[in-house]
This record gives structure tokens, C-alpha cells and sequence, in this order.
């Protein structure tokens, strides 16, 4: 009950004549102490500098990836349109693409997406930061 790492000395009681000669009435238990793998604030920085590489790259393919997109967009719209003219699809098709095409909501989506996208980056990269930074002492208190 508290007290599992201590033993009594071997075997005495209070009855016992050499009962309080010790100087260390409690002593330790001879096996060695736990491993506990200690986590250098070097291998912490790294971690972190190496996550930010990571959050940044991916920030320039997300950034990458929408310019693309809302740029080629009206394109792909066009080509569909074409397509749909040349196979017979209708009249109803080609006037919604050309509304879809006028009123920019391809751009704006992918504007929003964006916009949306940005802080969804920086908030992954502050919990990857806080957890890198809080894992080695997690670790410490669990073993």
C-alpha cells in the first residue's frame, strides 16, 4: 500500500534485541530502476523542425493543387459542354454550365476551399507541435 519499492529489514521484529541499530530502516530494493527512455529536447527540436517541413510542403500542395484547379476549371467546363453539344445531351446542359460559368461558382468554391483550408493546415500543425513537445513527458510519468 504505497510502500511495494520498500522492505523491513530481513526478518526482525520489535521483540527483537538488535530492533533500531540499522541506519536505514527502510531500505530500497536491490533490482534496478525502471527504463524509462529519456527523450533529448535535440530529438524534440528535430521532431519539430522535420513536422514543419512536413505541414509546409503540404500547405504548397493544397495551395498548388486549388490555383490549378480554379484555373482550369472554366476549361473543363468548356470541354464538357462541347462534348455534351456533340453527343446530343441537350440544351438544358449547356445552359447550366454557361449560369455555372457566369456566376464564377467553380472560382468562388475553390476560393472557399482555400480560405477553409489555410487555418485547417495551421491548426494540424499546432496540435502536431503541442503533442511532439508534451509526448516526452507523458512518457516519463507513464513508466
Amino acid at each position: 500500500m504505497g510502500h511495494e519499492n520498500r522492505r523491513w529489514p530481513s526478518n526482525r521484529t520489535r521483540h527483537n534485541a538488535n530492533w533500531g541499530n540499522d541506519t536505514n530502516v527502510f531500505q530500497t530494493d536491490d533490482r534496478p530502476p525502471p527504463f524509462r527512455p529519456r527523450i533529448s529536447w535535440v530529438t524534440v527540436l528535430t521532431l519539430l523542425v522535420v513536422w514543419s517541413g512536413v505541414v509546409y510542403v503540404s500547405y504548397l500542395a493544397i495551395d498548388v493543387a486549388l490555383n490549378w484547379m480554379a484555373s482550369n476549371s472554366s476549361t473543363v467546363l468548356q470541354t464538357g459542354k462541347n462534348a455534351g453539344d456533340t453527343l446530343g445531351v441537350g440544351k438544358e446542359v449547356s445552359a447550366t454550365i454557361d449560369r455555372l460559368k457566369n456566376a464564377g461558382f467553380l472560382e468562388q468554391s475553390f476560393m472557399f476551399l482555400r480560405k477553409a483550408l489555410v487555418p485547417a493546415v495551421v491548426l494540424i500543425w499546432a496540435l502536431g507541435a503541442i503533442c511532439i513537445v508534451v509526448l516526452p513527458k507523458l512518457l516519463a510519468k507513464i513508466r
